[in-house]
């Protein structure tokens, strides 16, 4: 009698979940919604020109004496179209610097710019202006040319 009280009570709890299943089954339902957007990476343009038609490429600066300078004009568009970007600007290591005759660059020239440090808003442009400086050395005195990779960063700010 006890074995078939616990067969009973079994059956009955077994039943009892298939309909708390099947009550939610009926409960459930799905909808899929198509969806599409777009990515809006931001991203940071340079241009040669005060009206923003001719992304650089590369830059040519002129030709400086030892201990003298040079300058040159870039345009800065912050091509996001929600967030703010900080700007600051990128040489690398030594080794992206390069010579001739080879010789480390890095203690031949710096290169700096006059940008202060305030974000640059959505969309909003702003005019900089990249200095090289030789560090009159033996070397600069004999002459030498150089390349350089410049790198312009936009970084993401409140």
């Amino acid at each position: 009698m006890a074995s078939q009280k616990k067969t009973i009570v079994i059956a009955l709890a077994f039943a009892a979940i298939m309909m708390v299943a099947g009550v939610l089954a009926i409960l459930t339902s799905t909808k899929s919604i198509p969806s599409s957007g777009k990515i809006d990476p931001y991203k940071v343009v340079a241009y040669e020109d005060s009206g923003y038609t001719t992304e650089v490429s590369t830059w040519v600066f002129d030709a400086i004496t030892p201990g003298g300078y040079t300058t040159k004009t870039v345009y800065i568009k912050n091509n996001s179209t929600n967030l703010k970007m900080m700007l600051s600007m990128d040489t690398g290591s030594t080794n992206t610097w390069s010579a001739t005759p080879p010789n480390s660059t890095y203690n031949l020239a710096t290169l700096t710019w006059d940008y202060d440090n305030t974000a640059l808003d959505p969309q909003a442009y702003r005019t900089v202006i990249l200095t090289l400086t030789d560090l009159d050395t033996a070397i600069s005195r004999n002459g030498y040319t150089f390349t350089v990779t410049i790198r312009i960063i936009g970084t993401e700010t409140a």
